[in-house]
């Protein structure tokens, strides 16, 4: 797959951080690599999906994702309203 960022792909990229990478690089690599389905993960319904992390450490594995709408990925993250962000965009515990 031919992206608009060709020359940060393949083995070894130059600027690849791995788990040091921030929160809006890992959303747009799940964007870039995981299908969205067609409907809300949770709800089942046909909206505007957004990708929610499960386990809420935003690692780059398919199964740490939902596609949510974004009622319900509000709902998903409202326990952690109050949690703080470090400077990856990880919640601290």
């Amino acid at each position: 797959m031919r992206t608009k960022f060709h020359w940060n792909v393949g083995k070894d990229p130059p600027k690849w951080k791995g788990d040091k990478a921030k929160y809006s690089a890992i959303h747009m690599w799940i964007r870039s690599h995981k299908p969205k389905p067609k409907k809300c993960e949770h709800c089942k319904k046909i909206k505007k999906l957004e990708w929610a992390n499960k386990s809420r450490k935003y690692k780059r594995t398919f199964k740490d994702w939902l596609a949510l709408c974004k009622h319900c990925h509000t709902k998903y993250d409202f326990p952690l309203k109050n949690k703080h962000r470090n400077k990856l965009g990880q919640f601290i515990d």
